[in-house]
């Protein structure tokens, strides 16, 4: 046996119904702290820094994969060349 119920109600009405706290107070002091801090944040962005921050990194990780493929080139070709006989 399958029972279906469909009950249309907002999410206020459900905390209500399940004694659950109403957090909307707490709610909007987080966000005015959040949008404060974006906004402070926003204040101190800077393209330069930002890519400063990725490129950085990046040199390092492209040197060290040229190294990564130059060492499995080196194997492959020990690996593949005829061994000489005395």
């Amino acid at each position: 046996m399958k029972i279906s119920m469909e009950i249309e109600c907002s999410a206020k009405e459900v905390r209500e119904v399940l004694g659950m706290p109403d957090v909307t107070q707490l709610q909007e002091k987080w966000m005015q702290q959040v949008e404060a801090q974006m906004k402070d944040e926003l204040g101190k962005f800077s393209a330069d820094e930002i890519m400063k921050s990725w490129t950085t990194g990046a040199t390092a990780n492209f040197s060290a994969m040229q190294k990564l493929a130059e060492a499995l080139t080196a194997g492959m070709m020990k690996a593949g060349s005829p061994k000489q006989s005395d």
